[in-house]
């Protein structure tokens, strides 16, 4: 959703194989037996990991739930826009205990700014939407946080309305 200097990200593959995670979740694994590692965190973030698709991300979960989990412990969270973020994806998070923080820039004004849809639309309604189903009793321990960038003077909250209420 951003519009940034860097387009790099246009020439790679949209999702990371299942080949490519198990390989990593191998790695992984080797590198905590090796250290006797008794936790890992395992993050999901850079671009939106919900745009793979729930079949891939569950797919990518159980990769690791299969691989990783009987090594050690495994502790998951992912970042995300929250515009993709419905009752079926947190089913599934909730399953595998992948923790859920949603990227919020400010104010409506201030968020729209800055995190369109390719077609140019506003997003912050779908993140508003996301951050009240997160806030759902049957969510809420989903919950992780919210990652807001620093508002410009014209997007800052003090004397402009501030920060939506959530209470996720």
């Amino acid at each position: 959703m951003y519009f940034a200097a860097d387009q790099s990200w246009r020439r790679r593959p949209p999702v990371m194989s299942l080949d490519t995670m198990r390989q990593a979740v191998d790695r992984i694994a080797e590198h905590a037996r090796e250290h006797e590692l008794s936790t890992v965190r395992l993050i999901l973030h850079g671009g939106e990991p919900l745009l793979v698709g729930k079949r891939h991300l569950a797919h990518l979960l159980d990769i690791v739930a299969e691989r990783l989990a009987p090594v050690v412990e495994v502790r998951w969270s992912m970042q995300s826009n929250g515009v993709l973020l419905d009752h079926a994806f947190l089913a599934l998070l909730r399953r595998h205990r992948v923790g859920v923080a949603v990227s919020l820039d400010g104010t409506r004004a201030g968020h729209d700014r800055h995190r369109r849809f390719a077609n140019g639309r506003a997003s912050h309604e779908r993140v508003a939407a996301a951050l009240r189903r997160l806030g759902e009793p049957r969510h809420r321990d989903l919950f992780v946080g919210l990652l807001c960038r620093r508002p410009r003077p014209r997007d800052s909250p003090i004397g402009g309305g501030g920060y939506p209420p959530s209470r996720p």
